[in-house]
């Protein structure tokens, strides 16, 4: 490996690669185990997407897990990678994916909320316990007279900024975004 003698040289993305992976190489084999020898044949190989697809397991020791993690963190993040993936396609597919597990839990929890679902009582001791927590966090609720509510300066989704005023705003009516 060309050493870098001055502050202001850089090695070529195909050094640096070269580093990255000589360094998540180690750490993959110092995890051990059938985990981290798959993922150093991975990386010797430059199957850089079995690395970032990787998901470690959580019933393996604290070692284990760092050594992993650090293995796939120092090339899970690198924009040069070749995965053979349109990274642009891969982020929206997993935004929507989120969006759908968002939109599956507030469906849930409003049947739940309207007494169509009905968790087990391990599941309501837990959100009971959530509960306490976060209204012991939050304290009391201010009266409404003490909020300070007020009409902002700007635009609303009905009002344009030129157009802003009270008057405009009670005219146009209640709104929000979506």
């Amino acid at each position: 490996m060309r050493k870098i003698s001055h502050w202001t040289e850089t090695y070529t993305e195909g050094e640096s690669l070269d580093i990255l992976c000589d360094l998540a190489e180690s750490h993959a084999r110092q995890a051990g185990g059938k985990h981290g020898l798959s993922l150093a044949r991975a990386i010797r190989h430059g199957n850089f997407r079995f690395v970032c697809d990787f998901e470690t397991p959580l019933d393996i020791s604290v070692h284990e897990y760092l050594h992993l993690r650090q293995a796939q963190a120092l090339l899970s993040k690198v924009e040069f990678l070749p995965l053979g993936i349109d990274p642009e396609a891969a982020a929206l597919e997993k935004f929507r994916m989120a969006e759908s597990l968002c939109r599956e839990t507030n469906e849930l929890f409003s049947g739940y909320e309207a007494g169509r679902i009905a968790f087990d009582a391990t599941v309501e001791r837990a959100l009971f316990g959530a509960q306490r927590k976060i209204a012991s966090v939050l304290g009391e609720l201010p009266p409404l007279e003490k909020w300070g509510l007020r009409f902002g300066p700007g635009a609303t989704t009905l009002t344009k900024k030129r157009e802003a005023s009270l008057r405009e705003k009670f005219r146009a009516g209640i709104s929000c975004s979506e």
